[in-house]
């Protein structure tokens, strides 16, 4: 197989809202990362896995958190920003990502 083609195994697809969910296994081995990268990313709330109060086997991880996964290393990796300031860097991003789409949805209702 191609590095291009990557096969991805889900865990679990929550049934409810149709969200695919991932094991810390599947996370440390999709992203090539060691567990504790991860253990770090929820200790500091940059992620927040379902079952939290389970053992992190049990860890569940959906898109949104795979996405904040993968710009957390981003962070580390190509600033050199600590755990910490990828927790700072994340909350703000996640701000200004909530400002813009306050903005987008008042300009919409503007035009109307």
């Amino acid at each position: 197989m191609s590095s291009r083609h990557q096969v991805i195994r889900i865990r679990r697809v929550d049934m409810e809202t149709h969200t695919l969910r991932f094991s810390l296994r599947e996370i440390c081995e999709r992203e090539k990362i060691p567990v504790d990268h991860i253990l770090d990313l929820v200790a500091y709330g940059i992620v927040e896995p379902q079952h939290a109060e389970a053992p992190p086997p049990q860890w569940l991880f959906d898109g949104d958190d795979l996405f904040r996964i993968k710009r957390a290393l981003r962070l580390m990796r190509d600033l050199n920003v600590n755990t910490p300031g990828v927790a700072v860097a994340s909350e703000l991003l996640d701000e200004l990502d909530q400002l813009r789409s306050e903005v987008a949805r008042l300009r919409a209702r503007l035009r109307h």
